[in-house]
């Protein structure tokens, strides 16, 4: 019976603890926490906004920023038990800042919406950039999933703000509300 062999037996057998692996290193670990609260506070956001439409009169925006939410809170929850399943501290440390916003306008709430896709894009590449210089593999995949995901992220958000400027503040939106509205439904 080789070492490894005897080791296994052991920690079977309750004589020693199994070790835990350092799957992520505490500056990841507290990369990664801060990056639990920036989901949650663009979920946090994304509900404002959906609140701003839907007291607009415009609920199948409202709707598509509340799925967005949803989809924001997902996110959290990834990273969250990557740092439970990592062996890490989740200490979600900083605490989740007001959404507030002010807008006249929907072509200028879809823009702050974009910019905040625009954000978490850069906060994601940021931590990629920490993962790759410690040596944290495991944590690359994770960075690399969700850059991916901030690809099709970001693109959706363009594609909503390049249709809700060809709208205009009344029949074209409209008919835009009405379109997001069904596409939630189908998905």
């Amino acid at each position: 019976m080789n070492d490894i062999e005897k080791k296994i037996l052991k920690i079977a057998d309750g004589l020693i603890e199994p070790e835990q692996t350092d799957f992520v290193t505490q500056e990841v670990e507290e990369a990664l926490n801060y990056q639990v609260a920036n989901e949650l506070h663009a979920a946090y956001k994304y509900l404002a906004m959906g609140a701003w439409f839907s007291n607009k009169g415009l609920d199948g925006f409202g709707i598509w920023f509340k799925r967005q939410a949803f989809e924001e809170i997902r996110h959290a929850e990834k990273v969250f038990d990557f740092l439970i399943k990592s062996g890490s501290t989740t200490s979600l440390l900083p605490d989740v800042p007001s959404p507030a916003f002010q807008a006249e306008k929907a072509i200028e709430v879809v823009g702050m919406a974009l910019e905040h896709e625009k954000l978490i894009t850069k906060q994601w590449y940021e931590i990629m950039e920490l993962v790759s210089t410690s040596g944290n593999y495991a944590a690359k995949r994770l960075c690399q999933d969700f850059l991916n995901e901030q690809m099709e992220e970001e693109d959706l958000f363009v594609s909503l703000f390049q249709k809700t400027n060809l709208a205009d503040e009344e029949e074209g939106l409209l008919v835009l509300d009405m379109a997001l509205a069904k596409d939630v439904e189908e998905n």
